[in-house]
């Protein structure tokens, strides 16, 4: 694959990009930037100089942290079940925290390396489970660490005399043992 050295319309850092690439986007008219970022903040900030107006269907929506304007389109902000929009992947990890490897991590911390169901200890195998099936409810208390065998037994049901996982489904615990 043969690379050439572009500049980030945005920071003006020289950085390398397949040929293939810049070739697609000038032939579309795009500018080329050197990571998520930097075309989230220049395309927010040409939006706010009135300046190469965005495609029609996007919407001027303010960042839920820093209040930055944004643009979205359409089709996601009537998809946005929370109501909240934001500017960089930075500001949407601000406000969430981190993603559930980190839930994973501190729960092998709190309760070590080994499912309750069975003794799993290799952790590549090893997953949370929410007690209450609320993957919202992260309170210490709701979390069992589990292998992924134990953790489809906990979302069995029995649909006409069979078991079929459901993960939307809790086992109620009185069957646990029996499974």
């Amino acid at each position: 694959m043969t690379y050439v050295d572009i500049e980030c319309f945005h920071c003006k850092i020289t950085i390398a990009k397949p040929l293939k690439d810049v070739k697609r986007n000038q032939k579309r008219g795009n500018y080329l930037y050197c990571s998520i970022d930097c075309y989230q903040k220049s395309r927010n900030q040409r939006a706010a100089f009135g300046t190469n107006e965005p495609k029609t269907g996007l919407i001027l929506k303010q960042c839920s942290v820093c209040g930055a304007d944004t643009w979205r389109d359409l089709y996601h902000v009537n998809r946005n079940k929370t109501g909240l929009f934001f500017c960089t992947k930075d500001c949407r990890t601000s406000h969430y925290g981190s993603s559930n490897w980190s839930t994973r991590k501190k729960a092998f911390e709190i309760f070590g390396i080994l499912c309750v169901g069975c003794g799993e200890n290799r952790e590549y195998r090893l997953t949370v489970h929410h007690i209450d099936g609320n993957d919202k409810n992260n309170d210490i208390s709701n979390w069992e660490i589990v292998c992924y065998n134990c953790h489809v037994i906990r979302h069995l049901k029995q649909v006409g005399g069979k078991w079929k996982v459901d993960f939307a489904f809790l086992t109620p615990r009185n069957l646990l043992v029996e499974l």
